[in-house]
């Protein structure tokens, strides 16, 4: 991503609008890095490549989107060059596609992990959406509240009662007991909101894991696809009728003879072969009648 290009800006833009601020900084641990480098020109294709290797050297690294702005065919040739495809397929942190707009396509796309229509489409499935998480946490709370407001009612309604029906000191060491339990209750609380916490970070990186096995069995599948459609053309290919011992015979416009009409005795004609051709004069000559 070129280091003056606005698609870098808006990515982050996108990330924080998702993801930042978040309330609990047990969760708040996502951090972007930049690695500039120039997207068109001949100096493009070895710039990104190296970008990619530097990025798989570090250890704290867990997605990287490769990407540019918008632009001609020309300008994002860059993309399709094959240094910067195997790049992107060998590399071992998951990587994200962005290269222009939706309609855009290049070879990037191909080999990648996955593949955005836009760099902020890229930077929206690279984290989760903290609003979700606030979500999610706030209903947890509501319901751990809710429960401990029905065990205080539980107590407070005991209490009452053994008020009437035990003697004083005793009730003294029931409201001790009360208190003690009640206090506990709200360690419990305390605990179990981190553990809620724990529980939905868990939750969230389970579900990043899914995804990106996900983009991995499908770009399988493709290859695989692809392998299968390749071979089939392969047979078909022109190459290989004449491996098999066949040749292609055309005259000095480089047209095919199909028929001996076409020629006439001390014509030139030449002989394509498996491994290389053969400059022949026809010295005899005999058609096939119609019927």
């Amino acid at each position: 991503m070129s280091k003056e290009d606005w698609c870098c800006h808006f990515s982050y833009r996108c990330c924080n609008s998702r993801y930042y601020p978040c309330p609990f900084r047990e969760i708040s641990n996502c951090r972007g890095f930049a690695f500039p480098t120039l997207v068109q020109g001949n100096e493009a294709p070895n710039q990104i490549v190296t970008a990619i290797q530097v990025a798989n050297q570090r250890s704290d690294l867990d997605l990287l989107i490769v990407g540019r702005g918008g632009g001609s065919i020309e300008e994002l040739w860059s993309f399709n060059d094959e240094s910067v495809a195997r790049a992107i397929f060998s590399s071992q942190i998951p990587i994200i596609s962005a290269v222009g707009h939706e309609t855009d396509i290049t070879l990037a796309d191909f080999v990648a992990d996955y593949r955005a229509a836009t760099p902020s489409s890229a930077a929206e499935h690279a984290v989760p959406d903290q609003h979700n998480l606030k979500r999610k946490i706030h209903d947890q709370e509501l319901r751990l509240l809710q429960d401990i407001r029905q065990i205080v009612k539980f107590l407070r309604t005991e209490l009452q009662i053994f008020e009437y029906q035990i003697p004083a000191e005793r009730q003294l060491n029931r409201i001790n007991l009360f208190r003690q339990q009640i206090e506990q209750i709200q360690l419990i609380n305390q605990n179990t909101i981190q553990q809620q916490i724990h529980q939905l970070k868990d939750i969230v990186n389970l579900y990043q894991q899914k995804q990106m096995l996900f983009v991995k069995d499908l770009k399988q599948t493709k290859e695989t696809k692809l392998q299968v459609n390749t071979a089939k053309l392969n047979q078909l290919s022109p190459l290989e009728t004449l491996e098999r011992g066949y040749s292609i015979v055309s005259d000095t416009e480089n047209k095919p003879i199909t028929n001996a009409s076409s020629v006439d005795v001390g014509d030139t004609v030449y002989i394509k072969l498996s491994q290389g051709e053969l400059t022949s004069q026809i010295i005899s000559k005999k058609e096939v009648e119609d019927g």
